[in-house]
């Protein structure tokens, strides 16, 4: 067990700083509209309306759940592959779902 937990972290050390800093660039190039006076509220459905700090917990997200589905599925092309597309469901359909069940849930 210890040997999958090194191997975890090995590779969240490695995804994690590189998808941050993806997701940020990505975000400061994008996301020029949402420092307009006009722009829409906030929608976790819409990724143009995400604030920096929640894309940012969504690229944390995807590193983590992308480490740890790829270490738990043996090394293989096609295991990266179903481990992404799994991180990526996660990260863009189960955290926006969450967000948009958290922010009904408050507004009671």
């Amino acid at each position: 067990m210890p040997d999958v937990f090194v191997d975890f972290l090995g590779r969240l050390a490695i995804m994690l700083p590189v998808i941050l800093v993806v997701t940020g660039g990505l975000w400061l190039t994008f996301n020029r509209r949402r420092h307009a006076a006009g722009a829409p509220p906030f929608s976790p459905s819409d990724m143009r309306t995400w604030s920096f700090g929640f894309a940012m917990l969504d690229g944390a997200t995807f590193a983590v759940s992308f480490a740890l589905f790829s270490t738990w599925m043996a090394d293989s092309s096609f295991s990266a592959g179903v481990s992404g597309g799994l991180a990526a469901i996660v990260a863009l359909a189960v955290l926006p779902w969450a967000a948009t069940r958290y922010a009904r849930s408050s507004d009671r």
